[in-house]
């Protein structure tokens, strides 16, 4: 498994599809379908580069988490999923670490 930013992983794109990655950055978190989690991880710019479905079991710190304006600083670890318009998706995901943004 190979860490990356969350910038860095989307710049790779293509390169990295079907790998297993740990991916830091700040995020945004929503609540979804069936008890789910709804990760986007920003770039610098703020805007929603990767997204991640993560079921409540593997939601770790973000367990009950879902208050809409937080920003957060994550590591999530899954697999590369589609690469393309303008977002990346992470499969499997499982959140590692979270901490409220400063």
């Amino acid at each position: 498994m190979r860490d990356y930013t969350a910038t860095a992983a989307w710049l790779a794109g293509e390169k990295i599809k079907g790998h297993p990655v740990r991916l830091t950055g700040r995020a945004e978190v929503k609540p979804g379908v069936g008890g789910r989690l709804v990760v986007w991880l920003l770039n610098d710019s703020q805007r929603r580069i990767v997204v991640a479905s993560v079921g409540a079991e593997d939601a770790g710190p973000l367990k009950g988490e879902t208050a809409d304006g937080l920003v957060w600083e994550l590591t999530v670890s899954g697999e590369v999923g589609r690469v393309g318009s303008g977002t990346m998706t992470l499969d499997k995901a499982k959140v590692l670490k979270a901490k409220l943004a400063d």
